[in-house]
């Protein structure tokens, strides 16, 4: 069986992950001290790196959202079993007051 994951522990990962991508390093630091050049290449080879650990962890993301999803409808489908449920009981006090 899988482990359910909750809202709260599905925002923590995406605040991790995004926050991972932001860690200043050594070159953040130089970077302005750096030849036009160096600096385009780095801005590039950052972004395709960025890219690269989101699509990696793409998988994960979406089985957190998919299992959030399926909670969600499974809840949905509940909450509508209830409402029928006094729908019903309603119309049996409506008519049993009504005679």
């Amino acid at each position: 069986m899988t482990k359910g994951v909750s809202l709260y522990e599905m925002a923590h990962f995406l605040f991790n992950h995004h926050r991972n991508l932001w860690i200043f390093s050594f070159i953040d630091i130089v970077e302005p001290l750096l030849p036009l050049e160096f600096q385009c290449v780095w801005y590039i080879t950052n972004a395709v790196e960025n890219c690269y650990k989101l699509v990696s962890n793409i998988k994960i993301i979406m089985t957190m959202v998919k299992t959030f999803f399926m909670r969600t409808k499974k809840n949905y489908a509940k909450v509508m079993k209830l409402i029928n449920v006094l729908r019903g009981m309603e119309t049996r006090q409506k008519c049993s007051s009504s005679t």
